[in-house]
């Protein structure tokens, strides 16, 4: 049974006005550039999965159309590539057993695992803009979780199988311009599209 984390937050919107569009076209690019090129990858000691500290966050979600094609762009390119877990590992199987967000699936998820009728793998996700109670639906291989988007990034553990994309659902706008989200994976990190509430994209996975 898909399973739903709900989200819980709201936080208020910090607009910030427009600028002139040629001004606003060298400040996304250099801004875009930035966040992209600023993201930086650590793989702690005994952790199966890679996290991310975002060292340029944006403060606003007033994103102007020109870094929206950027990030579009930067995104066609991306496939994700999921490490599977083992799950034979009592590590690994603490780390799922203890997220939340699978609750009763836990067991059933773990077993079919080590049946290698699907594999476990972890994503990370986090607002790389303004924090301000986006939330967006995950659902991959029959599980679907619903996450709140913090600054801080945030690892869930997922079933998934190899050639299927996961999908990800724009769930709520928190300051009504646009549900902005990044997603990392052993691929690297990657900006979402700015999404609406109800919009659907696909993440291929290898």
């Amino acid at each position: 049974m898909p399973l739903t984390l709900e989200p819980e937050e709201e936080l208020r919107k910090e607009p910030k006005a427009s600028y002139l569009p040629v001004l606003t076209l060298v400040i996304g690019i250099v801004v875009f550039s930035a966040l992209v090129g600023g993201i930086k990858t650590f793989a702690p000691k005994g952790t199966p999965v890679t996290s991310s500290i975002v060292a340029n966050q944006i403060a606003t979600d007033n994103v102007s159309p020109q870094m929206r094609t950027a990030i579009e762009a930067k995104f066609m390119t991306y496939t994700a590539h999921l490490k599977a877990l083992d799950p034979h590992d009592s590590e690994i199987q603490k780390m799922v057993m203890a997220a939340p967000y699978l609750q009763k699936n836990a067991d059933a998820i773990l077993s079919m695992a080590q049946k290698d009728e699907i594999q476990i793998g972890a994503i990370t996700l986090w607002d790389n803009f303004a924090e301000d109670g986006d939330a967006i639906q995950v659902v991959s291989s029959g599980t679907s979780l619903s996450v709140t988007l913090k600054n801080a990034p945030q690892v869930f553990y997922i079933p998934f199988h190899k050639g299927i994309p996961i999908r990800i659902i724009g769930l709520r706008d928190g300051d009504g311009n646009g549900i902005t989200a990044a997603i990392e994976t052993e691929s690297g990190s990657v900006p979402l599209p700015v999404l609406t509430v109800g919009q659907v994209i696909d993440i291929p996975v290898f």
